[in-house]
């Protein structure tokens, strides 16, 4: 009987022919090698903290739109100055609105007679010639040269119904310069004057409450103060009430006024020397301003910012009664955030879109304030662009604030 286990020769044959192709399948990749370790798992990096920063829209008429954030903390400071380059921005939706107490009333010049109305509201025929007295004051104390180039420069209010707006613009034609203000811009300068005056002495709300009603009025077609009866009782025409409040519409229309007259002598605008521009032409430029916002530079509005505020407190700091501090302009760039953040694209608003927004402008007015000194010109201008903020303080390279 034959045996069925194989030979010696042919087994091992066998088995070194499945040797090699057990090797050349590991050789190949076919199947893992059974004598290879495993590779050690890919370590997985942790994702990067998020970055805290405050993110601002994109504004019509910069080509590259704004700086898409800015750091909360800017690091640098700057030399020479008290307490540098503020250390952080204001928070979105966080009020710009001045920390300081109020003055001491007896200090304040009392309102004048006939000036406010039997609700204790600044009435319009006087926020008219009040508001030129104001132009005409800080005008006076520009320096000499600053003054020779706007001394000649007519001012206009122009009686539009829904616009807020101020401007240093070219008259359409002869090319005068000009400087206006509309009508509603005067009237939420005396509503936000009055309520933050009410609110000091009350411990209220009022200003909030106006502020957040604005843009709704614009949407319905026009601009009104303080709805009556919104400040009642014997505060409402309480005379330190409304000595405080003429003090703030003149530091609000003060720091408007004085940054427009900045684009002027600081050569922002362009316009041909000499001229004058009519009270027709005033409103034809706010027209053309309404319907097409001018080309944005946002290094000028921050240069005209700072020698606007400097203008109020160089005219302001000698008054002998009521002086000016940078609480009005505080005041006008927290009533601007509350349109900026409630404005939309339906109803854009002009001076938004060529300003950059109230978080950015605030500290560095408060800067300049606090680093001001009688007959000192304001910090160098910087530099805003889509890399972040430059500041040039000359013998060096300049301060970078990057964004991130």
């Amino acid at each position: 009987m034959r045996s069925m286990r194989p030979s010696t020769p042919r087994f091992l044959a066998t088995l070194t022919l499945a040797s090699v192709l057990l090797a050349l399948l590991c050789a190949c990749g076919v199947i893992p090698s059974p004598f290879e370790r495993p590779p050690p798992p890919t370590p997985v990096a942790p994702p990067p903290p998020p970055q805290t920063s405050i993110a601002f829209p994109t504004i019509p008429g910069l080509p590259t739109g704004f700086p898409s954030g800015l750091p909360t903390s800017l690091p640098t400071t700057i030399p020479g100055l008290p307490s540098g380059l503020p250390t952080s921005l204001p928070s979105p939706g966080a009020s710009l609105v001045s920390t300081a107490p109020p003055p001491d009333y007896a200090t304040l010049a009392p309102a004048p007679r006939g000036s406010t109305d039997a609700n204790g509201a600044m009435t319009m025929a006087f926020l008219r010639t009040e508001v030129t007295s104001v132009i005409d004051e800080v005008r006076a104390h520009l320096p000499a040269d600053h003054r020779a180039r706007v001394e000649h420069v007519p001012f206009h209010i122009v009686d539009d119904t829904t616009e807020p707006n101020a401007a240093a613009g070219c008259a359409p034609g002869n090319g005068a310069p000009m400087i206006m203000i509309t009508a509603p811009m005067l009237t939420i300068c005396a509503a936000t004057s009055e309520a933050h005056a009410y609110d000091e002495l009350a411990h209220t709300s009022t200003y909030e409450a106006y502020a957040t009603s604005i843009m709704d009025m614009i949407r319905r077609g026009g601009v009104r103060g303080l709805p009556p009866g919104t400040t009642s009782g014997p505060l409402a025409t309480d005379p330190r009430k409304l000595a405080r409040q003429r003090q703030l519409f003149d530091e609000q229309v003060a720091f408007i006024l004085g940054h427009e007259m900045a684009h002027h002598y600081r050569g922002h605008t362009g316009c041909a020397p000499g001229g004058s521009a009519s009270s027709a032409q005033a409103e034809d430029l706010e027209r053309s301003l309404s319907q097409a916002a001018p080309p944005l530079e946002q290094p000028f509005e921050i240069e005209a910012d700072m020698w606007g505020i400097t203008s109020v407190l160089e005219a302001g700091h000698e008054r002998a009664a009521g002086p000016w501090s940078d609480e009005g302009a505080l005041l006008s760039l927290d009533t601007f955030r509350h349109l900026g953040e409630m404005s939309t694209d339906d109803l854009p608003l002009v001076f938004l879109s060529t300003h950059p927004p109230s978080m950015v402008r605030a500290p560095i007015v408060e800067q300049v304030a606090r680093s001001w000194t009688p007959g000192r010109a304001p910090l160098p201008e910087p530099t805003v662009d889509s890399q972040g903020i430059s500041i040039d303080l000359g013998g060096g390279a300049p301060i970078h604030i990057p964004i991130p």
